[in-house]
């Protein structure tokens, strides 16, 4: 698998704490996370059968998987709380169990990842795919026969 590209991504949710379930108790403050998403290309899947090489053009066509995402990786230094905001009568600080900031945790996980996995996010990573493999493969040839124009399509 090949890296092909990376991306910045933050989530953010809203924890609030009421007593008795009144509004006039109630205490929220945000927390953002932020985490960088990896894409890989998975260059096994290239066989002979996936390339073909036109003589009169000299076009080298290269068929590749999509890329896909492989890891999202949060950043837990750069996770941010804002202030807590107070109603009337909601005194005190925010104060969370383990369990409870573990299950914030894994919801800001999902949903980077989700955003990470976004049809958006994913053609990103297929336009960076074909840059990064053409290049690479340009790279590679260019001591064999430099005027070989490198064609990088996804095989569906």
């Amino acid at each position: 698998e090949l890296i092909v590209y990376e991306e910045d991504f933050s989530a953010s949710q809203e924890i609030s704490k009421t007593v008795f379930n009144w509004d006039i108790f109630r205490k929220s403050q945000t927390v953002t996370s932020y985490g960088t998403a990896l894409y890989t290309v998975d260059l096994s899947a290239v066989t002979a059968e996936s390339i073909s090489y036109e003589e009169t053009s000299n076009v080298l066509t290269i068929q590749v998987p999509h890329s896909c995402l492989k890891t999202v990786t949060v950043d837990v230094e750069k996770t941010e709380f804002s202030d807590v905001s107070r109603k009337i009568f909601g005194w005190g600080d925010l104060t969370l169990t383990p369990e409870q900031q573990n299950v914030i945790q894994q919801d800001l996980q999902a949903n980077l990842e989700e955003l990470a996995g976004r049809p958006d996010a994913l053609a990103r990573a297929d336009q960076s795919a074909v840059t990064e493999l053409t290049q690479l493969y340009q790279n590679a040839l260019n001591p064999v026969d430099s005027s070989i124009v490198i064609h990088i399509v996804f095989a569906e």
